[in-house]
């Protein structure tokens, strides 16, 4: 179920019972359909709010223990170290001025003075709610936007662009914290002729599966991206030179053994060239020479007759490439 299709929950927090099943009353009354808790403690209602990510929390101020206002700041707490949303009503018997300022300064967005009307009870609730769906569906628009600017819309594949941010933040980590870093470059074998042979549909299916594979045959903290037309790149984090060339030749075989699959079409088979390089701790290599590096060994591969893997070490004294060759 989608984010924006599932009911925000409503929380009711109070330690006297006589009050909540009050409520209860009020809102079966008034038919008020919502998904309802009611909690005798903030503790217990902070329990409870660890399994939603939104929620309307209705409190009382005056509670054993954890009281209102308290709660109120560890919720906000809360929101501000993580991607949670609240709407926190607070309900009292105090009447003064002063007192509505003080719930509002420690967090609450909106109070409620004892006795009050259950109608204008409910009618808050919905103002909250509709804040709240509101916020769900800005931050929900949000991530497919960030989404869509890091993704590739063919493959899947992150682009290029969040590529150079992912190595550059992994590289930084080669020099500070003495990992190991592997990045692997690959190629699709023949690349032109499959588009030749199938048409553009079949290339695109096949850059498509290639992509499946390394995601399915990857590491889950490897990244996958589309690095530009038929080459795909994995950046593998605590990785040295001999790992990367057992992850690259897996990679390799699953890629070499899936169909490639068009409508209409007989499915047809492909290999890829696959460059490795490693960077190893504390080297200071820039991301040019080490993407460098993997293509150069790529080409050596090309050079071979393809579908194969060809490793090429990363060292301080790395160099780019003056001109990249042609390796189709």
């Amino acid at each position: 179920m989608a984010e924006s299709d599932q009911r925000i929950p409503v929380l009711f927090v109070d330690d006297e019972p006589a009050f909540l099943e009050g409520v209860r009353r009020s809102l079966r009354s008034l038919r008020a359909d919502w998904d309802v808790s009611f909690l005798g403690s903030a503790q217990e209602a902070l329990q409870a709010l660890e399994r939603f990510p939104v929620a309307l929390v209705v409190s009382d101020w005056s509670m054993q223990g954890i009281d209102g206002l308290t709660f109120c700041r560890m919720i906000r707490d809360t929101e501000m170290s993580s991607d949670l949303s609240r709407y926190v009503i607070v309900l009292t018997g105090r009447q003064g001025t002063e007192d509505a300022v003080r719930a509002l300064e420690e967090g609450a967005d909106d109070y409620l003075t004892k006795p009050f009307d259950p109608r204008e009870l409910v009618a808050r609730i919905k103002v909250g709610l509709r804040l709240l769906a509101l916020q769900r569906s800005l931050r929900e628009t949000n991530r497919k936007l960030s989404e869509q600017a890091s993704t590739d819309p063919l493959t899947g594949a992150f682009n290029r662009r969040l590529g150079m941010e992912l190595l550059a933040g992994e590289t930084e980590r080669v020099r500070r914290d003495q990992q190991d870093l592997s990045v692997i470059l690959a190629d699709l074998d023949r690349f032109k002729a499959i588009n030749d042979t199938h048409g553009h549909g079949g290339g695109d299916a096949a850059l498509c599966s290639v992509v499946r594979q390394l995601k399915a045959c990857s590491r889950r903290y490897d990244s996958i991206v589309r690095w530009g037309g038929d080459e795909l790149m994995v950046i593998c984090p605590h990785t040295g030179a001999e790992q990367s060339l057992v992850v690259a030749g897996r990679l390799r075989e699953a890629i070499a053994a899936a169909p490639v699959v068009v409508e209409g079409a007989p499915a047809f088979t492909i290999t890829c060239s696959m460059g490795v390089t490693t960077v190893p701790k504390g080297c200071r290599a820039s991301i040019v020479a080490i993407v460098a590096n993997a293509d150069r060994a790529l080409y050596r591969v090309k050079e071979r007759g393809r579908n194969g893997v060809q490793h090429e070490p990363t060292t301080n004294e790395s160099q780019p490439l003056d001109d990249a060759p042609t390796r189709r």
